[in-house]
């Protein structure tokens, strides 16, 4: 994602199936062109194959997993919660390991099956307030998935009009987003400049409350036990 939350696609290849030797080809194409990076964190389902191939050519990268997924996952296997489905964002994008303890018990509590569950994926992988690498609050792949929308009519050609159809696409967005860029009024993106402006409405006294994590107060959870 780039400085305005839009999809920044750096890379996408072609192959007849997600095998460990399709993604590992597509890595290793990726790792030329950036190298290894500090840092890194990769966030994908949990397909053996993505796991394997990020483990052989990026051993160094945080491999994250997709709450969208694991969510997913969830109410496949326990069924569909309106409750289990907060806790589980809160947790996913709990900051604190004390506001994660605090869910936890929480889910515990009404939902130990998915607790369980849940306990056998270690929290780095899926959670904010365990991961050792900065994710951002990106937490699923979801912008991979917008893509494969885009693509879903030009994925049916034959690989070089697809190619060509990436090609156009990408030339088509890259030159919008650079108009609006030049529109800009200062050095901020977009999306910068309107959190700013809502930020002033919202406090016309022009100061601005800045909170660490440690203000966090998760006690004002709204989710019923």
């Amino acid at each position: 994602m780039d400085g305005n939350i839009l999809i920044l696609p750096i890379g996408y290849g072609i192959f007849l199936k997600e095998t460990t030797n399709s993604w590992t080809w597509f890595l290793e194409k990726l790792h030329e062109c950036i190298g290894d990076v500090e840092g890194l964190t990769m966030v994908t389902d949990r397909a053996p194959a993505i796991v394997v191939s990020i483990q052989n050519v990026f051993p160094n990268a945080h491999h994250g997993l997709c709450g969208f997924h694991l969510i997913g996952n969830i109410v496949h296997t326990f069924g569909k919660n309106k409750k289990t489905t907060i806790l589980f964002r809160k947790l996913v994008r709990a900051y604190k390991t004390t506001e994660f303890e605090f869910y936890w018990g929480r889910l515990r509590n009404i939902r130990d099956d998915v607790a369980t569950y849940l306990s056998q994926i270690p929290r780095e992988k899926w959670t904010i307030a365990y991961c050792p690498t900065t994710r951002y609050d990106y937490m699923t792949s979801n912008s991979v998935k917008s893509m494969n929308a885009v693509s879903n009519k030009a994925r049916k050609l034959p690989i070089l009009p697809l190619l060509e159809f990436f090609h156009a696409l990408m030339q088509k967005w890259f030159y919008k987003w650079r108009m609006v860029i030049e529109k800009g009024t200062t050095i901020l993106t977009k999306w910068a400049e309107d959190m700013v402006k809502k930020i002033k409405r919202e406090f016309k006294d022009g100061r601005y409350p800045v909170l660490t994590i440690q203000h966090i107060k998760c006690m004002n959870s709204k989710v019923a036990t």
